[in-house]
């Protein structure tokens, strides 16, 4: 699954910063799975929405220290702040 990903956002294609039926950016899912790359890649293209909250009122953030995603986390506090 994460070579898929990675492929589609590396075609400079991908929406990052839509969210699906079920309340979930594409940088949820990412950090859900524990999918790293993939989170990395999804930050760096500037379109995630880092900051929205799904429908369980998580971030992505909460979904990367549950899954101990340092550069994950350093990434996303630098961009909020």
């Amino acid at each position: 699954m994460s070579i898929v990903a990675l492929k589609l956002i590396e075609t400079g294609r991908s929406k990052p910063e839509q969210i699906n039926n079920d309340g979930n950016t594409a940088l949820i899912y990412a950090c859900y799975n524990n999918m790293y790359n993939v989170a990395l890649k999804l930050i760096e293209t500037g379109n995630s929405r880092t900051d929205h909250i799904d429908d369980d009122n998580n971030t992505a953030l909460t979904y990367a220290y549950q899954n101990n995603m340092f550069d994950v986390i350093k990434k996303v506090t630098i961009i909020a702040n």
